[in-house]
């Protein structure tokens, strides 16, 4: 806009501003240059944050700013056994160690208090919503929005949407029932929700499955034959969706010998609405929780930027360390992490989907 125009139109903007604050309130209308930037909520592992991020891959300070994003709808779906419960609660304990709420909506009944604590949430504080029907969950929801402070960081792990039902299914046999009852409760709930949470520091992360396969769909690729419980809501109220897809067994050089030890995960954001989409990423499992060091090393080495002998080096001065050393010192050594995340992020701004 030049200098000239920007003269005409200011007082009209302003103007309109005057009449809207007035009608409708100062909460309904305003300049974009007035809203906050996306804060987000960070997940515990490097290469997941900045996949995740709308603008946190271009730092270069080596501190991690990305993650699920505040006072937004994010869906995590993919197949069975692929770590998704395990983010989630590593989600809740980052909150509650931020001096959050973390809140689980189990409707799946199969979180325990031995898991949770394994993975670092503090279950004596954890709100456990044991609920089965969409409403009820939507209405509790809106309940500890509304009680929740509005600067105090919140997240809600929904485990899982496919497992939640209409209560319109109450009392229907296996062989009856409605069309599409589900999506189209949660549709409407999502609607009534959405605001408050835009309204909130909350990040709501439902957790979903992942149903791939056509029928009769020739040339069909994989993104066409995948689907998720629910219907299209989810999909199209989140401000972020990542699939997790089971890649290939973890292996350790276990006395000259190679021995699987865990699993290697695919993380990918197939929606960011404030940045780019299609970044991925590689999640190492070990032993029921996600080994950090390992899934920054494997992502470095998906990407090019190590090599993938038993030798890697990170830095200027190209000195090399073995693996082992690299997993010591990455979870020792603060300053060594930093200098893997300045590496981590220089990957992926070099990289163009």
């Amino acid at each position: 806009m030049t200098r000239n125009s920007a003269n005409k139109t200011a007082p009209v903007i302003a103007k309109l501003l005057r009449r809207g604050t007035k009608e409708f309130g100062a909460h309904a209308i305003g300049t974009l240059s007035e809203t906050s930037s996306v804060r987000c909520l960070s997940t515990g592992l490097p290469a997941l944050d900045i996949i995740l991020s709308g603008d946190g891959i271009t730092g270069t300070d080596g501190a991690m700013h990305g993650g699920f994003p505040m006072a937004r709808i994010s869906e995590l779906y993919g197949q069975y056994s692929s770590g998704k419960t395990t983010l989630g609660c590593m989600m809740l304990a980052n909150v509650q160690a931020l001096g959050g709420v973390g809140i689980v909506i189990d409707t799946e009944s199969t979180l325990t208090k031995q898991r949770a604590e394994a993975l670092g949430v503090d279950t004596d504080s954890l709100i456990h919503i044991r609920e089965e029907y969409i409403g009820p969950i939507f209405d509790q929801m809106r309940m500890l929005l509304d009680e929740i402070p509005n600067d105090m960081p919140c997240v809600i792990f929904w485990d899982t949407i496919a497992a939640s039902r209409s209560k319109s299914e109450k009392g229907f046999s296996l062989s009856s029932g409605g069309l599409a009852l589900q999506a189209r409760e949660l549709s409407e709930g999502l609607r009534r929700v959405t605001h408050c949470i835009s309204q909130s520091s909350c990040a709501v992360i439902g957790c979903n499955q992942l149903k791939v396969g056509a029928i009769g769909v020739p040339f069909a690729t994989e993104r066409d034959t995948e689907s998720t419980a629910g219907g299209n809501a989810i999909k199209f109220y989140s401000a972020r969706r990542v699939r997790f897809k089971y890649a290939k067994k973890f292996m350790r050089t276990v006395k000259t010998k190679q021995v699987a030890t865990g699993l290697e995960v695919r993380a990918t954001v197939t929606k960011n609405k404030d940045g780019r989409d299609g970044l991925r990423c590689t999640l190492v499992m070990e032993g029921g929780r996600y080994n950090i060091a390992m899934s920054c090393l494997r992502t470095l080495q998906d990407l090019g930027a190590v090599g993938k002998g038993m030798k890697v080096a990170f830095g200027t001065d190209n000195a090399t360390m073995s693996v082992a050393d690299y997993e010591a010192q990455y979870n020792a050594d603060a300053a060594f992490r930093n200098r893997v995340n300045v590496v981590l992020r220089t990957a992926y701004n070099g990289v163009h989907l």
